[in-house]
């Protein structure tokens, strides 16, 4: 006798908000270096939007905090997802700072990595199905 485990009940909800707060957060991600090139390109206003932009990622990372904490709550999936929403804001956190002190050193190699980060994190979402494991 075989059993289909039913779908968590309430967890395609919250998998799509998810879905939609790791996606605006990776465009948000991957339109920093295009600002950047503009800047470098001799737009300079690219600049004050590339760093706005900045300040506008610590409030979507905390909406991704938040659909991931939906996505967690007991009975649904793991929450690794929840730590991995975490230390994407913690890493933008600290690349706003890097960013506004000018230590391109260490702003340009954490932004490469934010943007992977956050491309893995938005292909994990979208590859998730109800029901699968997590």
């Amino acid at each position: 006798m075989t059993t289909t485990k039913a779908p968590r009940r309430g967890l395609a909800p919250a998998l799509w908000v998810f879905r939609v707060a790791v996606t605006i957060q990776f465009i948000q991600l991957a339109m920093q270096p295009i600002l950047a090139g503009m800047f470098l390109n001799g737009q300079y206003s690219a600049l004050s939007t590339h760093s706005s932009s900045g300040g506008i990622l610590m409030v979507t990372g905390f909406l991704q905090i938040g659909a991931a904490v939906l996505l967690w709550r007991p009975g649904r999936i793991a929450g690794w997802p929840i730590g991995a929403a975490v230390a994407l804001l913690v890493a933008e956190l600290v690349q706003l700072t890097a960013g506004h002190s000018r230590a391109m050193a260490l702003h340009l190699p954490l932004g490469v990595a934010l943007v992977i980060a956050s491309l893995l994190l938005t292909g994990w979402a979208w590859r998730k199905r109800v029901g699968s494991p997590s």
